[in-house]
């Protein structure tokens, strides 16, 4: 990834009440107020989530990394979602299991091709026990924002 991929502490979620639809939303209405995604971002997340699954068991806990297709982004960006109590997502490698997830890191790839060495870098960066802690965990938006540099730019 360039330098043309947005990481902000205004996309750090803590706490986020309601589900993960309506979580989706909250995220996708900063990424849209930031020119980053189109109107139909949210929805397009939610429709494919549904039809191609994100929940990831990770060694040292389980995230989602939800996205679209690029037709709905307009740059590109990284959220971070950590849910009050985990979310209830079905696994990325096993549609007939669900797993429960304390972070959800949610995409917005304006190019295609950038997309699968995004989730690469991301699943390779959650095997870091002190990485996987920080996006997690950590209360300071910026020490994640800080982290998130260091994996994806």
């Amino acid at each position: 990834m360039s330098d043309d991929l947005v990481i902000s502490e205004k996309l750090i979620f803590n706490g986020l009440e309601g589900g993960f639809e309506n979580m989706i939303y909250t995220a996708g209405e900063k990424l849209q107020e930031l020119g980053i995604v189109k109107s139909s971002y949210p929805e397009a997340v939610i429709i494919r989530e549904k039809e191609y699954p994100t929940g990831l068991e990770g060694v040292h806990g389980n995230f989602a990394i939800p996205h679209t297709y690029s037709e709905h982004c307009i740059g590109s960006a990284l959220s971070i979602i950590r849910p009050p109590k985990p979310l209830e997502f079905v696994r990325m490698d096993d549609h007939s299991k669900s797993i429960l997830c304390g972070l959800i890191v949610l995409l917005a790839i304006d190019k295609p091709e950038k997309q699968l060495s995004m989730l690469r870098k991301l699943m390779r960066a959650m095997q870091d026990v002190e990485i996987f802690h920080i996006l997690e965990s950590e209360r300071s938006s910026k020490a994640v924002v800080e982290t998130l540099r260091k994996i994806c730019l």
